[in-house]
């Protein structure tokens, strides 16, 4: 503490160093990002990020599919920065799968710019891997708080799809659609299969428009 300063005075200057050092630390992730980005794009290699509420089993699933050591909590905002790991899919297709910051419902302000600011790369992101967690009984309104979200960040017409996790937790018939347990590594074939099946159509109707336009 310095000469004449109070203990308050001390908290609130602590405080302001601690968001400038926020700061800075988002900037340079930003700055990383970009750049990887950039040379994702001159490789031409598809993206599928992984997207998800938050405890939706994203970062165990990627885990699953990779065997990368990625950080895998039961915590708020416990994946801040992307974490991307190549992955090559049962047709020879290699790919990035890219985790990120897991989606809540009614986010605070303060904490919207750095949740932005760690989705951008879904920008560039061929696929959106949506993982929800079938055990939740809130599956519906958690399905509908990331598709609000996409709306607000204008990735509503990025081709997504949906994949159930956690059904080696559940008790009754798992719901309709793609179903996996990430811990166990059910139905992780499949799932690699039908994302390369989808990365191909994205990548054939890409060539398409292009022919078109």
């Amino acid at each position: 503490r310095g000469p004449g300063e109070t203990k308050l005075e001390v908290d609130r200057r602590r405080v302001k160093e601690r968001i400038a050092s926020l700061e800075r630390q988002l900037r340079a992730l930003e700055k990383g990002r970009r750049e990887r980005r950039k040379a994702r794009r001159k490789r031409g290699v598809p993206v599928v990020s992984i997207i998800g509420y938050t405890n939706a089993g994203k970062s165990t699933l990627l885990n699953a599919l990779t065997g990368a050591r990625v950080l895998a909590e039961n915590r708020l905002f416990a994946t801040l920065d992307p974490t991307n790991r190549t992955v090559v899919l049962p047709g020879g297709t290699p790919c990035i799968l890219s985790d990120t910051v897991g989606f809540i419902r009614r986010m605070p302000a303060d904490l919207k710019v750095a949740f932005r600011a760690t989705l951008e790369e879904l920008q560039d992101a061929t696929l959106l891997l949506h993982v929800v967690d079938a055990t939740s009984p809130y599956v519906e309104e958690e399905i509908e708080a990331v598709e609000e979200i996409l709306h607000e960040l204008e990735l509503e017409h990025k081709p997504r799809m949906v994949v159930y996790n956690k059904v080696d937790l559940l008790d009754g018939d798992p719901p309709n659609g793609l179903a996996v347990s990430a811990k166990r590594g059910e139905n992780l074939d499949l799932l690699l299969q039908e994302v390369e099946k989808r990365i191909k159509g994205s990548f054939e109707e890409s060539q398409i428009q292009m022919k078109l336009g």
